[in-house]
Formats: C-alpha cells, structure tokens, sequence
C-alpha cells in the first residue's frame, strides 16, 4: 500500500470504531437515532440540563413519549429535543409502535466552580509585606553596644586602708 492509502485507511478505521463506541453519557445534548423501529441507544444518561435529541432514520412516523415529555409525531428524517432539567429516570415508548421502548437517566449537574477571588481589595505587592508602623526598619548602622558603667571616683579597693595587725 502507498503512504496516503495506508493513511486514509487509518483514519476511516478510527473513525469507524469511534461509531461503534457507546454512546450516552455526555454533559451536552445526547442524540438517540430511531432507526429499525428501535431507540439507538435505548438507554442514555445525560446532566440536568442537557437535551435529548430523537431523529427519526426510519421511512415511518414514530413518537418519542414517555409520561412527562412527546417529541410528537416524527415523520422520516425530522427530529425533536427535549430538554432534561430535573434528575430522574424517565421510560418513554413510540406511541405507535409500542414495542419501541427506551429509558433516559438524569444525573445531577455537578456544582458551580468557585467564585473568583476578591477583587474589591488591591493585590498583595510582590515580596514580603512591609513591617507595622510602629516597627522601624533596619538599617546598615550597627546600634550603640551598652557597656558597664565605669566605676565610681569614691570606690576605694577593697584592701585597701586595713591593717590586720
């Protein structure tokens, strides 16, 4: 095989495996292809929130009904959207052909990012934070050393004036 053949057979690999994978746990809308007077897939999970698309590849009109959603009636090549805003699990049918059965789970959407930091106070300045103002900074100068008294002039030593006679 040439280089570009064996790479265009690569891909349409890729792509045909990537088709194969289930579908049905997404953030985002799910679409359920009605083809085969079947729901494909039959069973998708989706976050409050998203939608659920049904597109009917079937030459007949079928319905996507359950008891709290109807796509109505969808003739071949149309579709429908309903969005899902509450967690739940919810079984719907094709009204006319009752045969046709699929279930759609709804999980909770996970919980906000945190909010951005304050921005009302100005930003800490690069370094450290300057001392308290009752603390004055060093300096380059070596501080006075305190050095003992010099004795007193009147101080006579100890020994001196006895006699121990």
């Amino acid at each position: 095989m040439r280089p570009r053949t064996l790479s265009f057979f690569a891909v349409s690999l890729a792509l045909g495996v990537l088709a194969l994978l289930p579908r049905g746990v997404a953030a985002d809308d799910t679409t359920v292809d009605i083809r085969g007077f079947a729901f494909a897939p039959a069973q998708v999970t989706v976050t409050a929130g998203a939608g659920v698309s049904w597109r009917n590849g079937d030459g007949v009109t079928h319905t996507a009904t359950g008891s709290a959603f109807d796509s109505g009636r969808l003739a071949g090549g149309q579709s429908a959207t309903v969005t899902f805003a509450t967690p739940g699990t919810f079984t719907y049918a094709c009204a006319i052909h009752a045969s046709m059965r699929g279930t759609i789970t709804v999980v909770a959407a996970p919980p906000p990012p945190p909010p951005p930091p304050n921005t009302d106070r100005p930003a800490p300045p690069d370094g450290p934070p300057p001392p308290p103002a009752d603390i004055q900074p060093p300096s380059d100068e070596q501080p006075p050393v305190d050095s003992p008294p010099p004795p007193a002039d009147d101080a006579a030593p100890a020994d001196e004036g006895r006699s121990d006679q």
